[in-house]
């Protein structure tokens, strides 16, 4: 859980695509939870989360690498 909002963060700040920082900060929420309450309800939404920004993961990928592609092209275009 926690690298994959470690990636959504990465992503977003290197694509300049905010859903994505925000979604890393959302994905954060239940893993400080966790660390803060060790009872079986924090696990639970732990795995449910992890489920669900694993998903999200896979899905901003590609649209992560397109992104970067179209700012490298950009910047390429700038110097020449």
């Amino acid at each position: 859980m926690c690298l994959i909002g470690y990636f959504l963060l990465y992503a977003g700040f290197a694509s300049k695509n905010k859903r994505l920082i925000y979604a890393a900060l959302v994905y954060a929420i239940p893993f400080i939870l966790t660390m803060l309450d060790q009872g079986d309800i924090a696990y639970k939404i732990w795995y449910i989360f992890w489920i669900v920004s694993f998903v999200h993961a896979l899905k901003a990928k590609s649209e992560f690498l397109n992104r970067r592609n179209t700012i490298r092209k950009l910047k390429y275009m700038k110097k020449n």
